[in-house]
């Protein structure tokens, strides 16, 4: 336990809810230049001005749904994308061995890595990075496509699931 604390940077058994608005969101510059087949495999998708995240001392996180001021925030709208239509998406493992950040990555389960049965084919799988600094940004970098930043602030509200 206390391990694992360390590496996620949180007391023992603790939990925190990260609630992060959307400030930044740029598509990489060689985009637009990349082959149809490419931007089928990897479309652009939008990401929702908010997300809220829930982090757990041992590691697990998980996208959650809550209400957020006057706004609702929902765990199935993080990725409007059929390619992210799994429940293991909205679920992750983050840790660091610096305090200061938390990471942790989705695969992108795309025609080029999936078969009809939904197993990886793909030596070389693709990932969207996910990274928390000091839990008030959060940078995702998805693979040749965009980035995009979030402004983060720390909870105490029930979440809604």
């Amino acid at each position: 336990v206390i391990s694992t604390s360390q590496r996620t940077g949180m007391k023992p058994f603790a939990q925190k809810i990260l609630v992060c608005e959307l400030s930044k969101h740029e598509i990489d510059g060689d985009y637009k230049g990349r082959s149809t087949e490419f931007k089928k495999n990897y479309p652009i998708f939008d990401f929702p001005k908010f997300i809220a995240l829930k982090l757990k001392a041992n590691g697990d996180g998980e996208f959650v749904s809550m209400k957020w001021k006057n706004n609702w925030i929902k765990n199935e709208e993080i990725f409007v994308n059929p390619y992210f239509n799994y429940p293991y998406t909205k679920k992750f493992i983050f840790g660091s061995k610096d305090k200061r950040y938390k990471e942790f990555r989705k695969f992108i389960p795309s025609a080029v890595n999936l078969d009809i049965d939904g197993k990886s084919h793909n030596p070389f799988p693709e990932y969207i990075n996910f990274k928390i600094i000091n839990n008030e940004k959060l940078f995702i970098d998805y693979f040749s496509v965009s980035s995009t930043i979030y402004n983060c602030v720390i909870t105490e509200k029930p979440i809604l699931e």
